[in-house]
């Protein structure tokens, strides 16, 4: 395969003269077991590359470079051209592997934001590594969980005291080791060799403090964000003063501003008064860094720590704050501290930063199922499924150990733990559409705790864990009633469990007929997120979108809903969350079905069937998909498999409805008293009764089948349901006009115009021109040839998500390729010539 990349991408980067060795570092990656990877997880700094590249020295490898400025595309084709594939894809790339000479292949710098589709395949790869063959990934934000994997951090890469001091000491012989210690205590990595080589190197001359930074780091101290780099350099020469105009502290003619943004960004110094008989703005360092350059001993350091600690609490600074307080051995004040604020670390996607501090601390603070349980819940919240299936797996196992010790000892006996390992357990049951373990486990929950008990965690965690259950498995009016029975009760202040109740509310109010209640729980979702800057890929997962798009497909919007759903199913699958990915499919489905497309919504729907079965083969998802299903097959002139999949639902409502409709021209009279027997307070159930009721005396009496009509439109224009017409029966659909007109019916009329305009009815448009406002976007940038990460950076969307919306816009246009695609744009009238 021939591919133009710099040569350098496809080679280890050379080892600086004066690296110190890290024997510790080279054990743990080289302790990898072939066929396995091992995967470094750590921000910039701490040296990634560089452990890698000391462990591969003397061996053979293929090595890749990434970093933010490749592509998904390059990064594959970097891959192909170090294993001297045939080409790019998954297929070539195995097949490389298997034939690999070296013993390691090295990617560097990957990205899972950039490079989704590399990191998408690598779990193929991991899988069917050779036996002979170890992979090897450093990566800034976790990637797995792989099944088999050697895991090391930041904790494992950051300086120890005396690999510090040896690299400070081959450059500044006459360090003092006490000093080294004492800096290496209040910053990590090479942070900790800047600030105290460079304290240090300014007593044996004068240096600039660009040059110490060429001396010591090179280009890592280039790539730094200048906040961190200005906080380095001002450290630096602040170790000599306690306080000085700006001028005299750095030696720059700019120092006033730079401190001054300094002070303001990231309160590490602080103004001061100017003594007497000075003038200009002075300032005075933060505490923190007196204690940790001046104090020798390890009392003067914990304590230096627990006042840092207070510092950076009382300004909700958690990652600094986290550090001291542990540092400085206070366990339960990190557990509080973390505990308040874990919640919007989450809902921010910083689950990997918790569950390291959950590590530190956890010894100390939790009872050891309890932080399992805190784990268990970090990973399932921020949707690492596989690595919370593994945790479950664990608590167990320590539960079942308990029981045993219990029965040997019954002053041993301990059941505190119980009905959070199955509350755990019913949640991440609701992944894998296991919706009886849901309900099950929900009420096992709630059935310790009496009425004013209420506020406990668990408590609070139950009942969004079995309403999720019977929203999966089609117990709509079941949901709404246990939803309304906590409507009034205290939840505490937690952001990811507010998104999830009101994507759960919404969801819940639409299966029920309330779609205008439901927008409004959408929008207060999205004003959740927007207060937390929660993007919308990650609001996907909590239910709001799915409301959001079942919404938008009541209103009309079939294109706009079928896209939103499709994206929130890729992204589902895409992590696992095989219900979540199921129930956009089946919305998929629906909206199809409503706009004629019958076809579509059985794939759509067969998709949804094997995403729901693929873990649980006896998911109650089969309820609603079901019922989805009888209603395409009716409405395409299939009535004896939708009688099929009919008999199988189980008694209710929805049931008896679609009974009714398969029985309209057929079996009147059974239809009849099939209608005559719902009676639910669902108001989309009782619209579609009345239609029903409608259609059946529309040729009978035409003053009933009004009144039914009339009554159908009442309810849905309460309620916003506005496709209670569709799909058309032209029958219905003309008697409705005249009897708007006769009655002068604002809801008839309402749900006439909420329908899609004549001349675009199912059977007489073009299904494949009806664009969504995404792909009207993409059409625009097609004459321009860009590139699709051009593309993605214009629209501020990912690079996936424009190749996704352009296989969408290639199938509606028939065309192959973008050439194809302008053309038959340009004869449809969508593009000008």
């Amino acid at each position: 395969m021939t591919l133009n990349v710099p040569v350098f991408r496809l080679q280890a980067p050379p080892l600086a003269a004066a690296l110190v060795q890290r024997p510790r570092v080279d054990e743990k990656i080289l302790a990898t077991p072939p066929g396995e990877t091992c995967v470094i997880t750590c921000a910039p700094g701490y040296g990634a590359t560089t452990a890698l590249g000391q462990a591969m020295r003397s061996r053979r490898c293929a090595w890749v470079a990434l970093d933010a400025t490749v592509t998904d595309e390059q990064a594959r084709g970097l891959l192909a051209a170090a294993l001297g594939a045939d080409g790019p894809d998954l297929d070539d790339l195995l097949a490389a592997l298997t034939t690999h000479q070296g013993d390691w292949v090295i990617l560097d710098g990957l990205d899972p934001d950039i490079h989704l589709e590399l990191t998408r395949d690598l779990r193929m790869l991991v899988q069917r590594l050779p036996a002979s063959v170890r992979l090897a990934i450093s990566t800034h934000c976790r990637i797995g969980p792989f099944a088999r994997v050697t895991a090391l951090d930041e904790q494992d890469l950051a300086f120890t005291a005396d690999e510090a001091f040896a690299l400070i000491q081959a450059i500044v012989p006459s360090v003092d080791i006490e000093d080294a210690e004492t800096v290496i205590t209040g910053a990590d990595g090479w942070a900790a060799a800047l600030v105290a080589g460079a304290s240090q190197m300014r007593v044996a001359r004068q240096w600039r403090t660009d040059e110490i930074a060429v001396e010591l780091l090179g280009a890592w101290f280039a790539e730094l964000p200048p906040h961190r780099r200005d906080f380095l350099i001002a450290t630096t020469v602040l170790a000599e003063l306690a306080a000085g105009p700006a001028a005299a502290v750095t030696g720059d003619p700019n120092a006033a501003e730079q401190l001054l943004e300094l002070e303001t960004a990231h309160a590490f110094v602080r103004p001061a008064p100017a003594p007497e008989g000075h003038s200009g703005r002075w300032w005075v360092r933060h505490p923190l860094l007196t204690a940790l350059l001046m104090q020798y001993s390890y009392a003067g350091r914990v304590a230096a720590h627990s006042a840092a600690a207070e510092w950076f609490m009382a300004s909700d600074d958690v990652p600094r704050a986290m550090h001291h307080l542990v540092a400085s051995g206070r366990s339960e004040d990190a557990g509080r501290f973390l505990t308040h604020h874990e919640s919007e670390l989450f809902a921010k996607g910083r689950a990997d930063e918790i569950l390291q501090w959950y590590d530190q601390i956890g010894a100390g603070y939790h009872d050891r199922i309890g932080h399992l349980i805190r784990v268990g819940w970090g990973q399932a919240l921020s949707y690492d499924i596989r690595g919370a299936d593994a945790t479950l797996a664990l608590i167990g196992a320590e539960l079942a150990a308990r029981r045993e010790a219990a029965d040997r000892d019954p002053a041993l006996a301990d059941d505190s733990w119980y009905a959070d390992e199955a509350l755990l357990r019913g949640y991440l049951a609701g992944f894998h559409a296991d919706t009886a373990t849901m309900i099950s486990a929900g009420r096992r929950a709630l059935a310790p705790y009496s009425e004013a008990l209420v506020t406990s965690d668990a408590t609070q965690l139950a009942p969004l864990v079995t309403v999720r259950g019977m929203l999966l498995c089609g117990q709509y009016e079941a949901a709404h009633r246990l939803l309304q029975a906590f409507e009034d009760r205290p939840f505490t202040n937690d952001i990811i469990r507010e998104l999830r109740l009101a994507g759960l509310r919404a969801q819940v109010a639409f299966e029920n007929g309330y779609v205008t209640r439901a927008a409004v729980h959408v929008e207060a979702a999205r004003r959740w997120a927007l207060r937390m800057e929660i993007d919308e890929t990650r609001l996907s997962h909590f239910m709001p979108l799915q409301a959001a798009a079942c919404v938008e497909m009541e209103r009309g919007n079939f294109s706009e809903a079928v896209e939103q759903a499709s994206t929130i199913a890729e992204h589902s699958e895409a992590i696992g969350n095989l219900s979540e990915a199921a129930w956009a499919w089946l919305t998929v489905g629906r909206a199809n079905t409503l706009r004629g497309d019958y076809p579509g919504a059985l794939r759509a729907l067969t998709q949804a069937r094997a995403l729901a079965t693929a873990d649980t083969p006896d998911t109650g998802m089969l309820v609603p998909l079901n019922q989805a299903q009888a209603l395409a097959h009716l409405l395409a002139g299939d009535p004896v498999r939708a009688e099929r999949l009919i008999r199988g639902l189980p008694p209710g409502d929805l049931r008896s409805l679609l009974w009714a409709r398969a029985g309209l021209t057929r079996q009147p009279a059974l239809a009849r008293r099939t209608l005559e027997g719902v009676r639910g307070q669902n108001p989309r159930v009782e619209s579609l009764r009345h239609l029903l009721l409608a259609c059946l005396h529309l040729h009978s009496s035409r003053r009933m089948a009004q009144g039914h009509l009339r009554k159908a439109a009442s309810i849905a224009a309460a309620n916003g349901i506005g496709q209670l017409l569709s799909p058309p029966m032209e029958d219905v659909l003309e008697f409705a006009r005249d009897t708007a007109r006769e009655y002068q019916d604002d809801d008839l009329l309402w749900l006439l115009k909420s329908r899609p305009a004549d001349d675009v009815e199912p059977r007489v448009r073009e299904l494949d021109t009806s664009l969504s406002r995404g792909e009207l976007q993409l059409l625009a940038f097609l004459p321009t040839r860009a590139r699709n990460a051009d593309i993605a950076d214009s629209l501020g969307i990912s690079v996936n998500t424009v190749k996704t919306r352009l296989r969408r816009l290639y199938a509606k246009l028939h065309a192959g390729n973008r050439d194809d695609a302008l053309a038959r744009a340009r004869e449809r009238g969508l593009l000008e010539s």
